[in-house]
């Protein structure tokens, strides 16, 4: 299923302040989303609503977004380094 890829406001704040070569990792990734957004590597988390989704970027980033199956549209809703996203 293919679909279209947004960013919101923060993440894509977040993805202007990424080093060039993250930004292009995050960007390829970001097209692998919008043709498979369930592909290999993507995790359903727990305990969100509505039901949010994870991605990795080159083993040290991380994507947060959310998949319209209805639209189909995938919104990306939060990028970050693996460690600020794990922090408890």
């Amino acid at each position: 299923m293919a679909c279209t890829v947004a960013l919101t406001k923060q993440a894509g704040k977040m993805l202007a302040d990424l080093p060039a070569r993250v930004q292009e990792d995050v960007v390829q990734r970001l097209t692998q989303l919008g043709e498979e957004p369930r592909g290999p590597g993507v995790l359903k988390l727990r305990s969100h609503v509505p039901p949010a989704y994870r991605g990795e970027v080159g083993g040290d980033y991380r994507i947060v977004f959310i998949i319209d199956d209805a639209a189909p549209h995938v919104r990306v809703i939060w990028q970050n380094r693996d460690t600020h996203y794990y922090r408890g």
